[in-house]
């Protein structure tokens, strides 16, 4: 039997191994350098977190600034007070003052009927409370029964379909 030997190749041991690789790992600078790594990653994200954080309050102050831009057309308030009406006797004369009801209410009309009413480029005002409780909504004064019924085809039209005619 003939033995074949081959040239064995020189073993490495740990330290061999370590020197050959010492340029490629340096074990207290892979600790290091993960950890920066991980510091650097971390501080990144956080920066990226704050960055959504304005850019959420950016477009919360955007939205605050179109509800303010575009606000809701809101009918501005017009404060009239009642003019209370008085019944005089006067005799029979043709002295007349027509008004047009508008209706009857017991509590205050609402400010966006007024507003119509106001915008409608008319005079309105409130009758003293009557026996039944109620306050009538008046438009006028006006003079002749001509201007009333002019005046009253406008205001059926834009205003209230049921409003009538009265002379005081």
């Amino acid at each position: 039997m003939t033995s074949i030997s081959m040239p064995r190749e020189p073993a490495l041991d740990d330290t061999s191994v370590k020197e050959a690789l010492a340029p490629t790992i340096d074990e207290s600078n892979t600790t290091k350098t993960v950890t920066e790594e991980v510091k650097t990653i971390t501080h990144r994200i956080q920066a990226k977190v704050e960055e959504v954080k304005e850019v959420e309050k950016t477009v919360k102050k955007e939205e605050i600034v179109v509800k303010k831009v575009i606000p809701k057309p809101t009918p501005k308030p017009i404060v009239k007070k009642a003019v209370p009406i008085t019944k005089t006797t006067t005799p029979a004369s043709t002295d007349k003052t027509y008004f047009i009801q508008v209706g009857a209410f017991k509590n205050t009309p609402s400010k966006r009927l007024l507003s119509v009413i106001s915008s409608s480029g008319f005079k309105y005002q409130m009758s003293p409370i009557n026996r039944a409780g109620t306050k009538k909504l008046l438009i006028g004064p006006y003079q002749s029964k001509a201007q009333v019924n002019q005046a009253l085809g406008i205001v059926k039209s834009r205003i209230n379909k049921s409003a009538f005619v009265i002379s005081k």
